[in-house]
């Protein structure tokens, strides 16, 4: 999907989520996770689930392996939704003839994670939900490892959002896929792992469409004003005026004509002056 694109069906993502009350934190964990996202949306009873039951996830999310394992044989394990102690206690030994044997090193750990064992005892119904909803979580459990904590979390702390959002299922995927696709874009993946595109900055530019594509789109060409605010604002205060004077070709011997520049800066439109 070309960036243009790609930023676009994100703005429409964005103001579903933020109609449906997710708040500006989640929506950037969600950005930063995009393929995971993608997945739950694509299984909008794992999404609800998630929604309720978020702590008791966020500490399986932690263990991939024992958490691939439970979700995919989500059946075998409704047996502990009143009994989080004998999971732990089946854990720490890979109960033979379960599919912890299978994993039994991955499920040792579990079981000696103190935090996660505390969110399962507090919440041990996330065994039902997994049970009543096995088929859902069974598609995503080659994806367990791809489930961060962070994004457990983030879907908890706008749960009911979530829930609302997960009864519309077909705009729910496509709301996941879009900003999948915007996070597997070349250009912003590469922004966003150097530490360019952070928080504040994937906002402004999902709130500008037009404007981060055709940057983008030609980053060389912005190079020079990117770290001069003054130059930035004059440009965004006479957008159309700019315009003009990019379409005349020629613009660029005016403007490396020093003796423009000298006029100019003579006439007061200096970078001090240039609000």
């Amino acid at each position: 999907m070309e960036l243009a694109a790609a930023v676009d069906s994100a703005v429409s993502a964005v103001h579903q989520f933020e109609s449906a009350g997710v708040s500006d934190a989640s929506l950037q964990v969600l950005g930063h996770n995009g393929l995971a996202f993608e997945q739950l949306a694509g299984q909008p009873k794992a999404l609800q689930a998630i929604a309720g039951h978020w702590q008791a996830f966020a500490g399986l999310a932690g263990h991939p392996a024992a958490f691939a394992a439970i979700l995919s044989e989500g059946h075998a394990f409704g047996k502990y939704a009143n009994d989080a102690r004998s999971f732990q206690l089946d854990a720490a030994k890979g109960a033979a003839g379960s599919p912890m044997a299978n994993n039994a090193k991955a499920f040792q750990e579990l079981a000696n994670d103190h935090a996660a064992m505390s969110a399962l005892q507090a919440d041990s119904q996330v065994f039902e939900a997994i049970g009543r909803n096995a088929s859902a979580f069974g598609g995503l459990a080659g994806n367990a490892k791809q489930f961060s904590a962070e994004l457990m979390q983030a879907i908890g702390r706008d749960s009911s959002a979530f829930s609302k959002l997960a009864n519309d299922a077909a705009k729910l995927s496509l709301a996941g896929h879009s900003l999948q696709s915007l996070d597997a874009h070349s250009l912003v993946a590469s922004a966003g792992s150097a530490g360019i595109l952070n928080a504040g900055t994937y906002k402004a530019a999902l709130g500008n469409p037009q404007a981060f594509a055709a940057m983008s789109a030609n980053p060389s060409a912005f190079a020079g004003i990117s770290g001069n605010a003054a130059a930035l604002a004059t440009l965004a205060a006479n957008q159309k005026a700019f315009a003009a004077l990019a379409a005349e070709p020629n613009l660029a011997a005016l403007l490396a004509n020093p003796s423009f520049s000298a006029a100019l800066n003579q006439a007061g439109v200096s970078q001090s002056h240039s609000e």
